[in-house]
C-alpha cells in the first residue's frame, strides 16, 4: 500500500471516530431529558389574528394601544375623526322630533274626525243632519286619516335616517372584540385611513397552535 493511501485511510478512521463522539455528545450528553408529560418538537406557534379596521374612512384622532400590548373585550382601541357624523347625527335627531311633532298632531286631528264623523252618523239618522254634512264629515275623517298614515312614514324614515347617523358615530370608535395582544399597529395617530384598511392586528393567546 502507497504512502498516499495509507494517509488517506487514517484521515478516514479519525473523521469517522470525531463525527461518533459528536453524535454521542449531542444525543446523550448535551441534550437534556424533558420532564415527564413534554415532549420537544420543531414548529412554529400561531394563533388566530384579528384584523382591527374601521367601516368608513377618516383621520386616527386617537391610537390607544402599541404592539404589546392587552385589550379586553369592549376597550376602545381607535377613534375616528366623528366630528361630521355627529353634526348628521344631531340633524336627524332634531328631525325625527319635528316628524314626532306632526304625526302627535296628525293623530289628534284624525281622532277628532273620527269623533266628528261619527257624530254626524248619530245625527243623520235622527234627521237632526243633513246628508251634506254628514258627507263633509267623513270625508275630513278620510283626509285625517291620510295625513296622520303620510306623517307615520315621514317619522319612520326620520328615525330610520336617524338610527344610520348614529350608527356611523359608533362606528368611528374601534372597539377589541375579545381580549388578545396587540401583534401589529400599521397605522399612527393622525393618519387618514381608507374604508377597511387595517390599523391594528390582535391574536387571543389562550387560542394559539403549533
Amino acid at each position: 500500500m502507497s504512502l498516499v493511501m495509507k494517509r488517506l485511510l487514517v484521515a478516514a478512521v479519525v473523521v469517522a471516530i470525531v463525527a461518533g463522539a459528536w453524535f454521542i455528545y449531542r444525543t446523550r450528553v448535551a441534550v437534556k431529558p424533558l420532564p415527564e408529560g413534554l415532549i420537544q418538537a420543531n414548529g412554529r406557534i400561531e394563533g388566530d389574528t384579528i384584523l382591527i379596521a374601521s367601516k368608513y374612512p377618516g383621520r386616527i384622532t386617537r391610537l390607544a394601544v402599541r404592539e404589546g400590548d392587552s385589550v379586553t373585550p369592549g376597550q376602545v382601541l381607535v377613534t375616528l375623526e366623528d366630528t361630521q357624523a355627529r353634526a348628521k347625527a344631531e340633524q336627524a335627531a332634531q328631525a325625527a322630533a319635528s316628524a314626532r311633532m306632526q304625526m302627535l298632531a296628525a293623530r289628534g286631528q284624525a281622532e277628532q274626525a273620527a269623533r266628528d264623523a261619527e257624530r254626524f252618523n248619530a245625527l243623520l239618522k235622527d234627521g237632526t243632519a243633513t246628508r251634506r254634512e254628514w258627507e263633509h264629515a267623513n270625508l275630513a275623517l278620510d283626509v285625517a286619516q291620510r295625513t296622520l298614515s303620510a306623517a307615520r312614514a315621514q317619522y319612520e324614515a326620520a328615525r330610520h335616517a336617524q338610527s344610520e347617523a348614529e350608527s356611523v358615530v359608533r362606528d368611528l370608535t374601534l372597539e377589541a372584540p375579545g381580549g388578545g395582544i396587540v401583534t401589529a399597529r400599521f397605522r399612527e395617530q393622525g393618519e387618514v385611513v381608507a374604508a377597511g384598511s387595517p390599523i391594528l392586528s390582535i391574536v387571543d393567546p389562550d387560542r394559539l397552535y403549533l
